[in-house]
């Protein structure tokens, strides 16, 4: 098994998954020796903020503290919604001597052990029901103007399964990339690719559930683009 980084927050060395150990967005993903039921992503969060990808518009000067605070309270936020999201985060000593930031952040997620047959009705359900949560969740951001997650909508993020304990199977949000935004026009966005989306999975699962909850994510559409107009027509 490949090693990774020699972290000094942790007793031992970090190693390539044994069955998730490809290359990502932010790197391999690891786990700790002997314990192939996590699965640790480390999170290049200071590239992050300096590509704008994590802007919460709350929090000036982040550190890695910071970031593992802000992005710890939006995923803890959206289990309020009924989403399932089997992750914590640390914050570690870096293992790369003198780089311009001296900690580190990880995120350390449950594997989840795909169900083997999954019956289409059953994950079917599940997603709509993920839909409709993830549409409670985005409605009160545009009803607050708050802080949200924006990469938590492609079907591919989660896994349909169980953790141990588990007594069925359970749709789990485990491809965890804290991309923190605020703002209409980030909204829109996710807001217009959800739609599409939803469109698709309707085909896919035959589902008539999709129409009430494609029309709720038109419908916020359509009042995010009223508040645009109103506001481009104030002097």
């Amino acid at each position: 098994m490949k090693e990774g980084p020699k972290v000094p927050a942790f007793k031992e060395k970090l190693l390539s998954h044994s069955e998730h150990g490809e290359k990502t967005r932010a790197g391999s993903l690891l786990q700790f020796q002997g314990r192939n039921d996590l699965v640790v992503r480390p999170l290049n969060w200071a590239k992050m903020l300096e590509k704008g990808r994590v802007n919460p518009g709350d929090v000036a000067d982040v550190s890695a503290v910071d970031f593992a605070k802000i992005s710890k309270r939006h995923f803890d936020e959206l289990r309020m919604y009924g989403v399932e999201v089997p992750v914590s985060f640390v914050v570690a000593d870096s293992s790369v001597r003198k780089q311009k930031y001296q900690e580190e952040v990880f995120a350390v997620v449950e594997n989840v052990k795909q169900a083997e047959h999954p019956d289409r009705a059953r994950v079917g359900k599940a997603f709509a029901i993920l839909r409709e949560n993830l549409l409670r969740y985005y409605t009160d951001k545009v009803l607050t103007d708050e802080s949200f997650l924006a990469d938590i909508v492609k079907d591919r993020q989660y896994v349909y399964g169980r953790r141990p304990g588990d007594k069925k199977d359970k749709l789990y949000l485990v491809d965890i990339e804290p991309y923190i935004y605020n703002g209409p026009v980030a909204l829109r966005v996710i807001l217009r690719t959800m739609t599409d989306l939803l469109r698709d999975e309707k085909r896919y699962f035959k589902s008539s559930r999709y129409d009430v909850i494609i029309s709720g994510f038109e419908l916020l559409l359509e009042m995010l683009d009223s508040r645009g107009r109103a506001a481009r027509k104030r002097p």
